[in-house]
This record gives C-alpha cells, sequence and structure tokens, in this order.
C-alpha cells in the first residue's frame, strides 16, 4: 500500500445475550434463499444478507455501548462495536460452530485489514453465547487523505453452512 501505514486493530468476541427465554432456534429450511435485511431493526447505516442465519437487530456503539449516531463518524484510535443478534444457529447438544471473518477497505477499493476466521480456534459455543455476536475495530493510524471506510463481515454456522453477511461504512473526523 504504498508509503501510507495503516494500522487497524480488530478483534471479534461474542458475549452472552441476555436471552431471557427465547426457545433454540433451528436452521431454516431454505438455507439457499437468500435475504437482504434493510430495517428498523438494523440501525446506522447496517446491511445484511441473510442466508440461514437472521439478524434480528444491529447496531454500532461506542466502547462505552452508547449508540453512534450517523453518520458513523470516529476518531483514531476510538473503538467502534458491531452489535449483531443473530439467531437460526444449528446446534448439536446445545453448542454451536461458529466462525466470523471481517475486512476493511478504503473507499478507493484497498484492502487495509482481512481475517477470515477469527473463531478457528474455537472448538464451539454454547448456543445462548451466540445470541448476541460482537465485532470491534479500532481504527489507530491512518493517512490524513483517507476517511471513509467499508466494514464487510461474515458469520456463519460452521454445522449447516448458514451465514449472514453484511456491511457499513465509517467515517473518520
Amino acid at each position: 500500500m504504498n508509503t501510507i501505514k495503516y494500522l487497524f486493530l480488530s478483534l471479534l468476541f461474542f458475549m452472552i445475550a441476555a436471552c431471557g427465554n427465547k426457545e433454540p432456534n433451528e436452521t431454516s429450511e431454505k438455507n439457499d434463499e437468500k435475504k437482504e435485511t434493510k430495517s428498523s431493526t438494523l440501525q446506522n447505516g447496517i446491511i445484511t444478507v441473510e442466508k440461514g442465519l437472521k439478524i434480528d437487530h444491529a447496531v454500532l456503539l461506542h466502547a462505552d455501548e452508547t449508540p453512534l449516531s450517523l453518520p458513523n463518524e470516529v476518531t483514531i484510535g476510538e473503538e467502534i462495536l458491531c452489535r449483531l443478534n443473530v439467531s437460526g444457529w444449528k446446534a448439536e447438544n446445545g453448542k454451536v460452530k461458529i466462525g466470523a471473518g471481517q475486512t476493511i477497505e478504503t473507499e478507493s477499493g484497498d484492502l487495509v485489514l482481512d481475517q477470515k476466521d477469527l473463531f478457528s480456534s474455537l472448538e464451539s459455543a454454547d448456543l445462548e453465547a451466540v445470541g448476541e455476536v460482537t465485532l470491534k475495530a479500532t481504527f489507530t493510524e491512518v493517512h490524513e487523505s483517507l476517511r471513509n471506510f467499508t466494514v464487510r463481515f461474515r458469520i456463519w454456522d460452521k454445522v449447516s453452512n448458514a451465514e449472514v453477511t453484511g456491511q457499513y461504512k465509517i467515517h473518520l473526523k
């Protein structure tokens, strides 16, 4: 990427969701059917395409978990959380095999982060734990002329191959 240095730290972790009394969700028989979601349950311009997994709610948050307001402007060094409520997992003995990846691109299409599977070392997780998935990105250093980025993500069930993909835009102040 020429002499421009990018240092993007990004982690993916899942948090145990307060699931209430939800019944475990079974994967739909229509796994091959894609459904693009743009609704009030998706905030901050997050767009998803569902293929078996379903996003019940999605929002961008600051590190203190207060909502990020549009137009998704952040400062260098600020942590951004993309919180996704995910259902449709295929559980085996109450366990799920989760996969998740994330990329960040500049507005000109240059790839500055490519994380293929952040759960590659995780054998399985409790079904309740994957009801809420949180993607974390921190922009720590960037060239002054680059201010607009697209964050793309993919979350999938390694047992059923159900997945959801999505994206959102981030603007540096």
